[in-house]
């Protein structure tokens, strides 16, 4: 399990993302849709057309790849601005923290 604790006292979350963490509304393990259902999605190519961001945020919460490992991970670097290094998916609730972060910082800046 990943520390979260250290990462909300060294400020890396904003206020929306401590609070979906506290409460347990931010799931940290990504959802299983099966290996068959994974490789019939992804003859479709639904990313074709999506954004970066849905695309990094669909796969990095289900569990079971289902694009191109180079699709996923350009998408990623791009939603989250910033090179992406192949061992940081080994903790992909850090990813998902990390995204959720930036998307609830993008919306609060929208508000504004």
């Amino acid at each position: 399990m990943t520390d979260t604790a250290n990462w909300r006292e060294r400020g890396l979350f904003d206020e929306k993302t401590k609070r979906a963490l506290e409460a347990g509304d931010l799931p940290l393990k990504g959802a299983s849709i099966g290996k068959e259902a994974a490789v019939r999605l992804a003859d479709t190519k639904f990313w074709e057309g999506q954004s970066d961001l849905d695309v990094a945020s669909f796969q990095l919460f289900v569990a079971e790849l289902c694009m191109p490992f180079s699709v996923f991970h350009g998408a990623v670097e791009r939603a989250l601005g910033r090179p992406v290094f192949k061992h940081e998916f080994a903790a992909p609730e850090v990813l998902r923290i990390e995204l959720a972060a930036k998307v609830n910082a993008a919306e609060e800046n929208k508000n504004q």
